[in-house]
């Protein structure tokens, strides 16, 4: 009676667990399948035992591979630890398990078969497929926008980086044995303190902070990065911050040169003795440029909005404004 009771109790684990057992024999041929397979693979137990090798169910475009590689652990009188392999099913859908089987040998260790267990895995490999896919998205993402992400552990010390974030900092992606303080020791020296004093803002106001700040790369270059960084509390205590770094060097450089530009068209109208202006097409004074605003002719703070007629006499502001058309 103790025995059915625990025959039963298996049985009822295995049918929620969506666990298939089964026997085969040294050719790979079921000799015994639980009743399970019928809600699992589709199968009724009388389908598969003795006329079906494991491998039949196997999908056809990679069947002849499984069969050799599970032949090798028999030859060898392994055991199958959680081997992730699809299953094609009576309706000829594929669904993913998880093998565990052990040889079953006579007295004299020769090989009889195997006695194991099939658990349907097939929501967790979808939803593992699913997050491996929006990995690769985010991944192609980044690279797109010259990005990275990033994650630090500020009571462990332990960091995880994006894909993309290792080739930001010059970097194989997922690199090992990289040293914890690799990032910082790229940073230009006059740009550390931006550290501490992002840090203390985040602990006193519990708010994420952006900032730009100069890395000198492996080759010399330097790289500017726009640090967007989340802080992460325990109780009062800052434990982990979470950021989105994103390369903004070409951006900085451009900022720059236009810097550059403005500046030599600054020198060179100073060095000019002349007014110049822009005015529309009636006269209207738009903009006008003079080194020496004590030179003007007409009021500084009226002369934007006003009118060539408002400066000159009629004769001379016909003829510029003949001019302009």
């Amino acid at each position: 009676e103790e025995l059915i009771k625990s025959e039963d109790r298996f049985r009822q684990v295995a049918a929620q667990s969506q666990t298939v057992i089964w026997e085969v024999d040294a050719q790979g041929l079921y000799t015994y399948v639980s009743p399970i397979a019928k809600l699992v693979w589709g199968y009724e137990p009388e389908e598969l035992t003795g006329l079906k090798h494991f491998y039949d169910i196997h999908p056809a475009d990679s069947r002849d591979e499984f069969k050799q590689a599970a032949f090798d652990i028999f030859k060898e009188k392994g055991s199958f630890n959680e081997l992730i392999n699809p299953i094609l099913t009576k309706n000829n859908t594929i669904i993913w398990v998880s093998t565990n089987g052990e040889p079953i040998l006579d007295k004299n260790n020769n090989l009889i078969g195997y006695r194991g267990a099939d658990n349907d895995v097939t929501a967790k490999k979808v939803a593992e497929e699913a997050l491996k896919q929006s990995e690769i998205e985010l991944n192609h993402a980044q690279e797109i926008a010259n990005m990275g992400s990033w994650n630090l552990d500020l009571e462990t010390n332990q960091q995880t980086w994006s894909e993309n974030y290792y080739r930001m900092l010059g970097l194989e992606p997922f690199q090992p044995d990289i040293p914890h303080d690799y990032f910082s020791n790229l940073v230009h020296p006059d740009d550390k303190h931006l550290f501490d004093e992002k840090q203390a803002e985040m602990q006193s106001t519990r708010q994420p902070v952006s900032f730009d700040m100069r890395l000198i790369m492996p080759g010399g270059q330097i790289k500017w990065v726009q640090n967007n960084v989340v802080p992460r509390f325990i109780g009062d205590k800052l434990s982990a911050l979470s950021g989105v770094n994103i390369d903004i060097t070409e951006k900085k450089l451009a900022a720059e040169k236009i810097k550059q530009q403005n500046e030599r068209l600054s020198a060179i109208v100073n060095a000019m003795p002349d007014l110049i202006f822009v005015s529309d097409r009636n006269g209207q004074y738009l903009e006008y440029f003079k080194s020496n605003s004590a030179e003007l002719i007409y009021p500084e703070n009226t002369l934007i909005g006003s009118n060539v007629k408002d400066v000159f006499d009629e004769n001379t502001a016909n003829l510029h404004i003949s001019k302009i058309n």
